[in-house]
């Protein structure tokens, strides 16, 4: 068939391998935008990440070499966050339209400048996901009610978690693009965010983006001073965000 035709199937066996995050972005900035034709390839012997873009009069080529270490499947789900947001039992889990969300964390992120945390509270009453922030100018709390949401599974109790602004607001950029937004914390307070982008007319299959951002610290329930520390063991990484799960 065509060498350009993309290959689906099952008959292909599976390979996983790691790539530096900043080399792959400033790989494709170069691309820009356009009319283009845009393909990845894997060469394993060369351990090298291959992705090309030709448009009229111009083929822009860029080699990302793997991480050593990390091209196994194996290795690769040690050095992610994945399998410790698995690991733990979600506790609150909401859905909402991306536009929703996307004015939301506009009026948090533009009301709170300099911030270097996001606080996030989800209870069951009243029903609501409390954001708030606290910048070099001054806070903002914005409460997000029950009604705004297609899916609204909140803790038992109400359950606060504090988590980097940077990464938070990085696990929100895809908000421009996507139509739903699912939000999911974990019980270590982990926070997985996955945006569903609709597919381009002709295509058969929605794009899903997902990111896993840590907790600063375990927030015992809102409210509960017993609240045992052994229950609430955050797993064993500093606060950090990984770009899929």
């Amino acid at each position: 068939g065509d060498e350009n035709e993309v290959q689906r199937g099952d008959d292909f066996e599976a390979l996983t391998f790691a790539v530096d995050v900043q080399a792959l972005v400033d790989c494709l900035r170069i691309f820009g935008g356009g009319d283009a034709e845009c393909g990845m390839s894997y060469v394993q012997r060369d351990e090298v990440f291959k992705i090309t873009l030709e448009e009229p009069g111009a083929f822009t080529a860029c080699d990302v070499h793997v991480l050593e270490g990390l091209e196994g499947e194996d290795e690769c789900e040690d050095n992610d966050l994945a399998a410790s947001f698995r690991g733990s039992p979600v506790v609150a889990h909401v859905l909402a339209t991306s536009a929703t969300l996307r004015d939301v964390v506009q009026d948090l992120d533009e009301s709170s400048v300099a911030a270097a945390t996001v606080r996030l509270a989800v209870g069951p009453a009243p029903a609501r996901v409390r954001l708030s922030a606290n910048g070099s100018i001054g806070g903002v709390q914005i409460d997000v009610p029950r009604d705004c949401f297609v899916i609204f599974e909140p803790p038992a109790v109400k359950r606060r978690w504090s988590y980097p602004s940077a990464a938070f607001h990085q696990g929100m950029r895809a908000l421009q693009l996507a139509e739903e937004t699912s939000l999911r914390i974990n019980d270590f307070g982990m926070l997985g965010v996955q945006h569903m982008i609709a597919a381009d007319a002709g295509e058969a299959e929605n794009v899903y983006l997902e990111f896993i951002c840590c907790a600063e610290e375990p927030d015992a329930a809102a409210g509960d001073a017993s609240a045992s520390p052994e229950a609430r063991r955050a797993p064993p990484t500093s606060p950090e965000a990984s770009p899929a799960f």
